[in-house]
């Protein structure tokens, strides 16, 4: 069922509390409603896909990644990010990381098999999500709350939206979890993006060319 497969990809990296308070102002998180983002777009080079994302964020090999993850998580947390990132890199379809080093922000796109995400579809998976964010979060002892879950689009292009805010009670640390998936011309792709603090990233979601 693909919607399982969805779901596969949307939960693999949304427990990373890699992030840290940022290093200095972002801009990209002061749009207006009336302005346009400020970004650069980037070509998925496999199937043509093209992301627009704030200037900050570079794109990360998977190896150099892991070096951030090094040097912000420790013993068990860093092995389990790590397989996590293997189960995506290795999953069908491509698989990119970005990472923004002054907000410690992470974005994560994965290509996957077509999917027409219609309204039933996307509240099945508003629910398989939470039901599985509140299983990895007691074994954690995260406290899950959501922020946002939202479905939009029409014939020609579908965007599904869900954002949490995690606090992990132990250390009080919080980071939010935007997940988008974007379907259109026969293509769907899973972007997450991973911050310190709340932002509305929908105007570059929205310049996604599929």
């Amino acid at each position: 069922m693909k919607i399982k497969y969805i779901l596969l990809v949307t939960i693999t990296l949304v427990l990373t509390a890699c992030v840290d308070k940022a290093l200095e102002a972002v801009v990209w998180t002061e749009i207006e409603a009336d302005e346009e983002p400020p970004g650069t777009y980037h070509l998925l080079e496999e199937d043509g896909t093209k992301i627009f994302l704030p200037h900050d964020f570079t794109r990360y090999s998977v190896s150099k990644f892991q070096k951030v993850l090094d040097s912000v998580l420790d013993g068990q947390e860093y092995e389990s990010e790590i397989k996590r990132i293997n189960k995506l890199k290795d999953a069908r379809g491509s698989f990119y990381i970005y990472f923004d080093d002054q907000s410690r922000s992470s974005l994560t796109v994965s290509t996957v098999e077509y999917m027409q995400i219609e309204q039933e579809e996307a509240q099945t998976l508003l629910g398989m999500i939470r039901s599985h964010l509140d299983y990895e979060a007691l074994k954690k002892n995260i406290e899950i709350e959501k922020v946002t879950a939202k479905y939009s689009g029409d014939k020609t292009k579908y965007v599904f939206k869900s954002v949490y805010k995690l606090t992990d009670l132990e250390t009080n640390t919080e980071w939010y979890n935007s997940s988008y998936i974007v379907t259109s011309n026969l293509k769907t792709v899973f972007i997450q993006l991973v911050t310190s603090f709340e932002t509305d990233f929908d105007p570059y979601i929205l310049k996604t060319i599929l």
